[in-house]
């Protein structure tokens, strides 16, 4: 099957990720590859346009649902693979989809850390098993969706955070996911800018604030103060 990748991104030059994607993107030629841009001003447009990307879209001023709706409305093979931008999926999971990918409805890959500590191998062990039981994959665990649950005109909760949670349970209703045997090594730098025993407690508190019913606009404010990852300041 041919697999169309969804690269949602914004001011990523800081991070240090954007190049060891792009470059792992050029060595799989077989690949679409749909780059999204929140308006970034820092190079990274700049930066998509030096590398053979199928597609470069533009959305200023969006949230990252907004990109990963726009991308998934423009990928034209058979699995669409969400990819965060902070993240280096193991390029054997392309092979595996391509190969084996009809018979799957939608999943995620394993998720670990680039920083080795404690507390973020058990977020991420965490996150494999026990987020996984319930259907639910964050989008650094790098998500992929068969085309025939998700047809064309198919939309995403247009909300600030934890999109990839409203995502998953939107592809629940269509059947179980598939946790695959490849790792996304993501990025520590929310953990390392904020520390690690704060972060992984404002982790909780958010999950803890959506679930009670606290709007995604509020959560974000708290989650994105001074960091603004994902999407400009308001």
């Amino acid at each position: 099957m041919k697999i169309s990748v969804v690269l949602p991104v914004f001011n990523e030059l800081r991070h240090g990720y954007l190049q060891k994607i792009l470059s792992h993107l050029d060595s799989m030629p077989q690949l679409e590859v749909i780059a999204v841009d929140g308006g970034s001003i820092d190079g990274t447009y700049e930066l998509l346009s030096k590398h053979s990307l199928s597609q470069i879209i533009h959305a200023p001023n969006s949230t990252r649902a907004r990109r990963l709706n726009l991308g998934m409305e423009a990928a034209t093979n058979e699995i669409i693979f969400l990819h965060h931008p902070r993240s280096l999926p193991d390029p054997k999971a392309f092979q595996f989809l391509a190969e084996k990918g009809e018979k799957l409805l939608w999943g995620a890959l394993r998720h670990r850390f680039d920083v080795d500590h404690p507390l973020l191998r058990f977020t991420s062990w965490y996150s494999n098993l026990g987020r996984g039981r319930r259907g639910i994959y964050y989008l650094d665990h790098c998500l992929f969706i068969n085309r025939k649950i998700w047809p064309k005109g198919s939309q995403m909760a247009d909300v600030p955070i934890y999109e990839d949670t409203f995502l998953c349970r939107q592809l629940r209703e269509k059947g179980r996911p598939t946790l695959l045997p490849y790792f996304s090594t993501t990025s520590a730098t929310r953990f390392v800018k904020n520390g690690l025993y704060k972060q992984s407690l404002l982790n909780q508190l958010t999950k803890i604030a959506l679930f009670v019913g606290f709007s995604p606009q509020t959560i974000n404010q708290w989650y994105e103060r001074g960091l603004h990852l994902n999407q400009p300041q308001k």
